[in-house]
């Protein structure tokens, strides 16, 4: 059974105890006092961390766009604040529940599975419209 010490607690404890890939610097720290230090953190700096999410939330849905495209496939609508993910064949409920994600979940489990196919951006508008009517709006006048 391989040990580490923690450098927090000071304890010898099992390997299992400690993160994946904790090599071996002297600044260990279990998983224990790991979680006790980000509480405390936590705690004390809750706007830094609401505004470190919601950075790292916008990187992420950019990566997104910039992959699935960065204007509605409908109406053209480019400004990325009212742009959406849609499933175009129209099985985003059982996607979501398949794969138990949405809101920014949903653009993290697509960049982990290499962004499959099937999805393309939409704005808002133009994808409830699709939801209720069944059609854009924007698809009519092209008639």
């Amino acid at each position: 059974m391989k040990t580490k010490r923690c450098g927090h607690c000071k304890q010898t404890k099992d390997a299992a105890e400690f993160c994946p890939g904790a090599g071996v610097s002297s600044h260990l720290i279990c998983k224990p006092c790991t979680n006790e230090q980000r509480r405390s953190w936590y705690a004390r700096e809750p706007e830094k961390l609401r505004a470190n999410s919601r950075a790292s939330n916008n990187r992420l849905r950019v990566e997104v766009f910039e992959h699935y495209g960065t204007v509605c496939a409908c109406c053209g609508e480019s400004d990325i604040r009212f742009l959406t993910l849609d499933h175009i064949a129209g099985d985003g409920a059982a996607h979501r529940k398949d794969t138990n994600t949405s809101g920014i979940d949903m653009y993290r489990w697509l960049r982990k599975h290499g962004f499959p196919s099937g999805i393309q951006v939409l704005c808002y508008n133009c994808n409830c419209a699709k939801y209720i009517y069944k059609r854009c709006p924007h698809q009519e006048d092209r008639r």
